[in-house]
């Protein structure tokens, strides 16, 4: 989405970006589906976990990358526009 491309400060905020880009395309093809159903998305987390995602704020000391307040905000608002439901609910997780 070219609306975070003046947002972007560095090619780390690149890559964070263009992951949560890839993981929101992913959440907003399976999101109607989720809603009609009234079912958990299982798969949203599953693709979170497998692409390392509820790591990212953890400490490099501890397999994470650091992110910063300001990249978290950036890709949490980006992976929201797949799925807000489960962009809040890692938000919760990544933000402590």
């Amino acid at each position: 989405m070219d609306v975070y491309q003046s947002f972007i400060q560095n090619e780390r905020q690149r890559k964070l970006v263009d992951l949560a880009g890839e993981l929101a395309d992913a959440f907003s093809e399976r999101g109607e589906k989720y809603d009609r159903e009234d079912a958990f998305p299982y798969e949203n987390f599953g693709d979170l976990k497998k692409s390392g995602y509820g790591n990212l704020s953890l400490p490099k000391e501890y397999g994470g990358e650091e992110i910063n307040l300001y990249e978290l905000v950036m890709i949490q608002e980006r992976l929201a526009t797949g799925d807000a439901a489960t962009a809040l609910s890692i938000g919760w997780h990544l933000g402590d």
